[in-house]
């Protein structure tokens, strides 16, 4: 049992060096870019594909408080990358869109993730990858087992 802790503990620590240093080169690759910091542009990536969500739905989307939303959308009008605006039907909601500027940032965003990607995965084979993925999935949905 303690040979096996002690694997887990070499491989969580290789996972957690892993994420740290994709956020540290996401962060350098993103900076040049807008200076969007993660939280932004996750905001903005979720809102490629929900656009004209209610503000509150957003936050549910991307399991955030409402009021650290709030902070976020702020910052994002200040700088022209979404817009909010009071609902039609229902003055009490608040829809968010992205403008074109923030469709930009998120376009360049994605190209520098996809070198990132590659970085990361091209000494990879085929097999290697679709491995990987399994294995993640297994041990993402044991870890969501724990949640619900």
């Amino acid at each position: 049992m303690n040979d096996r802790n002690d694997q887990y503990g070499k491989v969580s620590k290789n996972m957690f060096e892993m994420i740290q240093t994709m956020r540290r080169v996401g962060r350098n690759q993103t900076k040049s870019q807008q200076g969007i910091h993660h939280g932004r542009g996750h905001v903005l990536g979720v809102l490629i594909d929900n656009n004209n969500i209610a503000q509150r739905e957003l936050a549910d989307l991307m399991d955030i408080r409402p009021a650290s939303l709030t902070d976020l959308l702020e910052k994002l009008e200040k700088d022209g990358l979404v817009n909010r605006i009071r609902d039609d039907n229902d003055r009490r909601i608040i829809r968010v869109t992205i403008t074109d500027h923030g469709r930009q940032i998120v376009k360049q965003n994605m190209k520098a993730r996809r070198q990132m990607e590659d970085w990361m995965f091209g000494s990879l084979s085929k097999n290697e990858i679709d491995s990987l993925q399994a294995i993640m999935q297994k041990m993402t949905s044991s870890l969501k087992q724990q949640c619900d």
